[in-house]
């Protein structure tokens, strides 16, 4: 999916497409829809900068990573639910990851 209208408004910025996955879990412990559901997009901004926004349990995701040509480095923060229902035990986790690319 091309995202036209941000790459007109911000020209040379946003020159990669939008890049959306998701997934619902089937066989997971609880009739919860939210607890089953996860949406994630990714928007490239320059060669080596994408935003990522999501739904993970119903609730928000954000994450930046940064690319270079043998390296990468991302940072997230994300909300899971440890109780039977979206609401229950909430806990929010900040993530960094790194890798190299050969």
């Amino acid at each position: 999916v091309e995202n036209k209208f941000i790459q007109y408004v911000a020209k040379d910025m946003f020159n990669k497409p939008l890049l959306i996955a998701f997934d619902y879990d089937l066989a997971y412990p609880t009739n919860s829809f939210a607890k089953r559901f996860h949406l994630g997009c990714e928007q490239p901004i320059f060669e080596w900068l994408a935003i990522q926004l999501g739904l993970n349990q119903g609730f928000g995701t954000a994450g930046l990573e940064f690319h270079w040509p043998i390296y990468r480095i991302g940072i997230a923060t994300f909300t899971e639910e440890h109780g039977a229902e979206v609401g229950i035990d909430p806990h929010t986790y900040t993530v960094v990851n790194a890798g190299l690319i050969f």
